[in-house]
C-alpha cells in the first residue's frame, strides 16, 4: 500500500482566470509563501520521495520541501500541464471571444477536442495515468509527495472516481491544495480533495473564499 500526497503548484500571476497550460511562469510572492506552508506540512510526514512536473511553478513549489527533507527532487515529464495551444495566456473570456466555435466544441467535449495547437484531455490522460501508476507501484508501502497541476490532478481523480472527463470542473483544486490517495489491491482510494488546512484555511474558510469569487 502506497500513500500519494498530491499537490497542485502554488500561485503564479497567471494562475487564476487565464489559460496557463504549458506556459512557464514562476511562482509569485503568494505562491512562494504557499510552498513554505507545504514544506512545513511535509516535515511532519514520513516521505520517501518527492516528484514534480517539469514546469517551473511545480518545481519551485516542491523545492523547499525537498531541501527540508533532504530528498532529491525528481522531475517527471509526463506530469507537465496540458497545453492550451493558441489560448495560452488568454483569459477565458478572450478565448471564447476570439475562438467561439472551437471554445464551444471544447466545452462540450474536452476529452476529444483540443484548443488550436493544444492537447486533448485524452492525450493528457494517456501520459498522466501511466505515470501515476508507475510511481505508486515503485513506492509500495511508502508515502510520496508529487507536485503537479490542476488539470493533471483532475484527470487522475476523474479516473479514480470513474467520472466522465466532461465533469472535471466539478473537482476544485486550489493553488497548493492537497489531494491525498492511498493504493489498495482494488486500485486507488481517495482520502482528501482540495485540502488546505496546511495553508491555514479550514473547510469553512475555503467555502467563503469561493463565495467571494463566484
Amino acid at each position: 500500500m502506497a500513500t500519494l500526497l498530491l499537490f497542485r503548484h502554488g500561485e503564479t500571476d497567471l494562475t487564476e482566470g487565464r489559460y496557463c497550460g504549458s506556459s512557464d511562469p514562476p511562482l509569485n510572492e503568494r505562491g512562494r509563501q504557499q510552498a513554505q506552508c507545504v514544506r512545513s506540512y511535509l516535515r511532519a510526514q514520513t516521505v520517501a520521495a518527492i516528484y514534480s512536473g517539469p514546469l517551473l511553478r511545480a518545481v519551485q513549489t516542491a523545492e523547499p520541501s525537498a531541501r527540508a527533507l533532504g530528498l532529491d527532487l525528481r522531475a517527471v515529464e509526463a506530469l507537465r500541464e496540458v497545453s492550451f495551444g493558441e489560448w495560452e495566456g488568454l483569459t477565458f473570456a478572450e478565448a471564447r471571444q476570439r475562438y467561439p466555435d472551437e471554445w464551444a466544441r471544447r466545452e462540450a467535449d474536452p476529452y476529444s477536442f483540443a484548443p488550436p495547437g493544444g492537447e486533448t484531455y485524452r492525450e493528457l490522460c494517456a501520459r498522466v495515468l501511466p505515470a501515476f501508476n508507475e510511481l505508486v507501484a515503485r513506492h509500495r508501502g511508502e508515502t510520496i509527495a508529487v507536485f503537479a497541476h490542476r488539470s493533471v490532478n483532475r484527470m487522475l481523480l476523474t479516473s479514480v472516481l470513474d467520472m466522465p472527463v466532461a465533469y472535471y470542473r466539478r473537482i476544485e483544486i486550489a493553488p497548493a491544495a492537497l489531494v491525498m490517495l492511498r493504493s489498495l489491491d482494488s486500485g486507488l482510494e481517495v482520502l482528501a480533495i482540495n485540502e488546505r488546512c496546511h495553508l491555514g484555511l479550514s473547510a469553512g474558510d475555503a467555502a467563503r473564499q469561493l463565495d467571494r469569487t463566484d
